[in-house]
């Protein structure tokens, strides 16, 4: 009905904000026609906003976005409580934070979710205390929220708990890596739920892995708490802990360095063997 309302009008813009591996947009019925909307024949993608806002695709601009972002928010609280108010987000940012890099810090910790966002701003905010926020706050309070909000959504199925541990000791531990590959013609509805969870996230949809380089993959990156996690307890002696002290968390967060993998040539051989797993925890 949209296709034959709407899409003939040309002074009407129909857009569509979807999940797009959890969306079946067209449907191929038994006599060979379809129903729905046919991506690049009827619809085309505009906009892939995991691509758009993640930190590692483009800082400069999720920068700017998550500036423009946290403005906007703290001048209609200013203008709600009659309170002075920034002149512009680069003044915001600079009143705010402690340097240049802890912002940069914070945009990264969001993972390019404006949710998240709002969240680690708000609890760095009531940690600093009036101070300015600097990057040992926005590591520990990212990991709290991780705790708190994301980590907690797998504690009642077993089997997602196991995955992200899998996930994490198969690509942080062994390959030195924050990103994991998988093909793109085996979707996993696990991982396809820790993406849900924002435990996981899509960097790109179609990349070559170097032992592999005919096969497609999905380029994912693990979240942000989930290096926080692993800084905080590599030094244990005891089995990986999803639930450190803060004390630990308080004490080597501004030492450590986080994980990344700009050039590829770690995630490039980081491919997820969901095989391995699922026989391993077969009982699950």
């Amino acid at each position: 009905m949209l296709r034959k309302t709407f899409f003939n009008i040309q002074s009407v813009t129909v857009k569509i904000a979807a999940i797009e591996h959890r969306t079946q947009l067209v449907y191929n019925t038994d006599s060979g026609e379809y129903i729905g909307l046919e991506p690049t024949a009827d619809i085309k993608t505009n906009l892939k906003l995991d691509d758009y806002l993640l930190f590692d695709n483009d800082p400069k601009r999720s920068v700017e976005f998550f500036e423009e972002f946290l403005f906007k928010h703290v001048v209609g609280v200013c203008r709600e409580k009659g309170w002075s108010e920034p002149k512009s987000p680069k003044e915001l940012v600079r009143l705010g934070f402690s340097q240049k890099n802890a912002f940069e810090e914070f945009v990264k910790s969001t993972e390019g979710v404006p949710r998240d966002a709002i969240n680690i701003a708000s609890n760095s905010a009531q940690k600093a205390f009036g101070k300015s926020i600097d990057i040992p706050t926005i590591r520990t309070t990212a990991h709290r929220f991780f705790q708190e909000d994301k980590s907690s959504q797998v504690e009642e199925n077993p089997l997602l708990r196991k995955l992200l541990e899998f996930i994490i000791d198969d690509a942080i531990r062994s390959k030195k890596t924050n990103s994991f590959l998988l093909k793109v013609n085996k979707p996993d509805k696990n991982v396809d739920m820790l993406f849900d969870r924002r435990l996981v996230h899509i960097r790109s949809r179609n990349v070559s892995s170097r032992d592999n380089p005919g096969e497609r993959y999905f380029h994912y990156k693990l979240d942000y708490g989930c290096y926080i996690d692993l800084i905080t307890t590599k030094q244990m002696p005891h089995e990986f802990n999803f639930l450190p002290n803060e004390a630990n968390i308080e004490a080597i967060v501004s030492e450590t360095v986080v994980p990344e993998d700009n050039d590829g040539r770690s995630y490039r051989r980081s491919i997820l063997d969901l095989e391995k797993f699922y026989q391993k925890y077969s009982d699950l």
